[in-house]
């Protein structure tokens, strides 16, 4: 049967292009949302019902309710007549048999009644929602009707009944959620409690092909009071960077937690232990010849840095968005006992360019406590890098230290 369908048109307005545009998101969503045509699903059912040896059930139990419903099952696809007529039998056998109403149901709106097959799809789900191929087939009936919350409910049943599921409508509605139609409905049922929600974001975030899309969504989903796990967060903000996006991406990360503002460094007094960082947190090096390792502690913890001998490099950045200005860096740093710090030091890298614009040795004076150090960030300077680079010094001394307590704050 031919999946294009029609719908009624949204409620008239005065401006002829908003209708239109309107008309086209509406279009977008049939296409968007439809799961499987007629034939599809008819083929799915069947493939069930030949697991039953369905032929063999009815010649042992002709009058079996669960025989006659295998066996249209399996003939819906090849002959949607006999199989309405067998599901007819299974339901006069047992009118509670969900799976007999939902076949019939679609055998009648393959045989063009429409309305029949409404009114029985309604009673196949008064019975029951967990039967699979009736989720799919509501899926189809409501996405005709244009009733995107409908839908979505049937969308949520069907992920919720069926385990496999996911493999097949995840990825219709990981494209469909960029269309704001959609979208906002969509963001209710997740926000909602929908059960697959986590294991939805996980997909969306790694497969969907409209990177800015899936922000938006994630950052709806804050909006509205619900919670975004870090693993979809970080893997979003992380390509929403490699696509240029540094605005967005940092939007969507100052909007989903309190880590910090941008004016500020995030964990700086190494207080939070952040096991799936993004670019605008700490980023470590905890293996090779240097490498650094965050020790947190409620009242302020520290970064402990190390470096075989002769070995140095970056050993710890965070992504900044600074303004531009001048900017005071504030920070404590000091070398273990038997230790030095080298020629280490901390940098400020505008990331639109190779430029340097800052850079602090992290050994300061023996009586300094803290340092503070200004530098500018000049205009078309969108984002920065900061960096801590270990560096030996002239001595056979290890490189070993710590650092503690960085702030950024605005000069005045």
């Amino acid at each position: 049967m031919n999946m294009a369908m029609t719908m009624a048109g949204p409620t008239p307005i005065p401006d002829r292009r908003g209708r239109a545009a309107r008309r086209g998101a509406h279009a977008a969503l049939l296409v968007g949302l439809a799961v499987l045509a007629w034939q599809s699903i008819a083929y799915g059912m069947a493939v069930t019902g030949r697991r039953t040896a369905s032929a063999q059930a009815v010649r042992l139990a002709p009058n079996n309710a669960l025989a006659l419903t295998a066996r249209a099952s399996d003939r819906i696809a090849i002959d949607p007549r006999a199989a309405a007529v067998l599901a007819q039998r299974a339901l006069q056998r047992d009118p509670t048999n969900a799976a007999a109403a939902g076949l019939l149901a679609l055998a009648r709106t393959q045989e063009g009644d429409a309305a029949g097959g409404e009114a029985l799809l309604r009673y196949s789900q008064q019975m029951s929602r967990r039967d699979l191929p009736t989720q799919l087939f509501a899926i189809e009936t409501a996405v005709q009707r244009g009733d995107i919350g409908e839908t979505l409910r049937h969308y949520d049943m069907a992920l919720r009944v069926g385990r496999t599921m996911p493999i097949t409508l995840f990825p219709v509605l990981t494209e469909a959620s960029v269309d704001p139609f959609i979208r906002r409905p969509l963001v209710r049922l997740l926000v909602s409690g929908a059960p697959w929600k986590d294991s939805f974001l996980d997909y969306l975030s790694a497969r969907s092909t409209n990177v800015s899309g899936a922000a938006v969504l994630l950052g709806d989903i804050r909006s509205a009071g619900g919670t975004v796990p870090a693993g979809p967060l970080t893997i979003i903000v992380q390509r929403l960077m490699e696509a240029g996006d540094v605005s967005r991406a940092w939007s969507l990360y100052a909007q989903a937690g309190s880590r910090s503002t941008a004016a500020n460094i995030r964990n700086g007094r190494f207080t939070q232990a952040v096991e799936q960082p993004t670019v605008f947190d700490w980023q470590v090096s905890d293996t090779g010849d240097a490498h650094a390792e965050i020790f947190v502690a409620a009242g302020g913890g520290e970064m402990r840095v190390e470096a075989r001998s002769g070995a140095g490099g970056i050993v710890a950045r965070q992504r900044l968005v600074l303004a531009p200005g001048s900017w005071d860096l504030t920070f404590s740093a000091s070398p273990d006992e038997s230790g030095t710090l080298g020629k280490s030091t901390i940098d400020i890298v505008c990331m639109d360019g190779p430029n340097r614009i800052g850079r602090v040795a992290l050994a300061g004076r023996q009586t300094q406590a803290q340092q503070r150090f200004r530098f500018a960030v000049p205009p078309g300077c969108a984002s920065q890098s900061l960096e801590v680079a270990l560096e030996p010094g002239d001595t056979e001394a290890p490189l070993a230290g710590s650092l503690k307590n960085l702030t950024l704050i605005r000069a005045l």
